[in-house]
């Protein structure tokens, strides 16, 4: 993962070490709200750089100990991390092909301690819910791997005593039959490494190119997942806008991997005039489409007029126009009628 220069800089200040042993990029400040946070897991400390769009960030440090309390829920395409430690919860938002890293952070937050009283000595279990979507490749590759050498071991004995009692034709034939089904498991375990049964062909596909369609998806998407739903109406509009599947999944894909606030600055110096202005109106016309204009998507708005250098103004003239537009209800029945 790159990691920015200013949270870089201020960790090597701060810690006196090159590089963070695990970093994980969230999809939101630390109370769930539009913005990004760096989680930093660090020699039993967690260090954590979060800020509101377009804010600065903020650092904040934690042992591992002081973190009283885990719960991981998944909702494709996102997993809700949230951290209980003490007088600060904090909840955050992460894609899910970040799972195998977030469960590497919690193994360590559970071996340092994490979760148990005052004195015990010992980590507490996760919570039930937590435990079970959190370890489910952890057990699963855990499960591949016993039976793996279960039926081997098995197998080696079965055939030594076939190759004893019967001919060197039923040896082959159970030898070859174990190998097979060793190969099998072997691949399989293999696999599951690789993809987590909860991450997708989508997520593990190659990092798209950064062309103006694909940012201007991505820029729809950012709108769409704003708040954590994505209305089946504004996907059904999202299709009509992009018409093309492979558009929709190459922006989807490079919004989870840039998140929102890279990805509108990056747009900013990329995007000409009327690039700007094409995406400005489409990302009102979606955050229209259940009829009100949310907090969240007021202050997303906002925001991208700042770094558009777009008069926040046009908001509203685009807003009146596309009411306008929409509003066939003066069509119900005839003038003075």
């Amino acid at each position: 993962m790159i990691i920015p220069k200013d949270v870089l800089n201020d960790f090597q200040t701060t810690t006196k070490q090159s590089e963070p042993e695990l970093t994980i990029r969230a999809l939101s400040d630390l109370h769930n709200g539009l913005g990004e946070t760096y989680v930093i897991g660090d020699h039993g400390t967690l260090i954590l750089y979060t800020g509101k769009l377009g804010s600065p960030k903020e650092r904040y440090s934690f042992a591992f100990s002081d973190i009283h309390n885990a719960k991981l829920r998944k909702q494709p395409p996102f997993i809700f991390l949230e951290l209980d430690a003490g007088d600060e919860t904090m909840k955050m938002k992460f894609a899910t092909y970040d799972f195998n890293q977030i469960n590497h952070l919690l193994k360590w937050w559970r071996r340092s301690g994490g979760g148990a009283p005052a004195g015990a000595g010992k980590p507490a279990a996760l919570p039930r819910e937590t435990e079970t979507e959190t370890e489910t490749a952890t057990e699963t590759e855990t499960a591949t791997k016993t039976a793996t050498k279960t039926a081997t071991k098995t197998a080696t004995k079965t055939a030594t005593k076939t190759a004893t009692e019967t001919a060197t034709k039923t040896a082959t034939k159970t030898a070859t039959k174990t190998a097979t089904k060793t190969a099998t498991k072997t691949a399989t375990d293999e696999t599951m490494k690789a993809t987590p049964d909860n991450t997708s062909e989508e997520d593990t596909a190659a990092f798209p190119e950064l062309t103006p369609i694909i940012g201007f998806s991505a820029a729809l998407h950012a709108m769409i997942y704003i708040d954590d739903d994505a209305a089946s109406d504004e996907l059904s509009n999202l299709r009509l806008i992009l018409r093309k599947q492979k558009y929709i999944d190459d922006g989807l894909r490079y919004w989870r991997h840039t998140g929102t606030t890279e990805l509108i600055d990056e747009l900013a110096t990329r995007f000409d005039s009327a690039q700007k202005r094409c995406l400005l109106a489409n990302l009102i016309e979606i955050s229209m489409i259940d009829g009100q204009l949310k907090t969240e998507e007021q202050e997303f708005l906002e925001y991208v007029c700042q770094q558009f250098d777009i008069d926040e103004g046009h908001i509203n003239v685009i807003f009146d126009i596309l009411l306008l537009k929409n509003n066939i209800s003066v069509y119900s029945e005839w003038p003075g009628a």
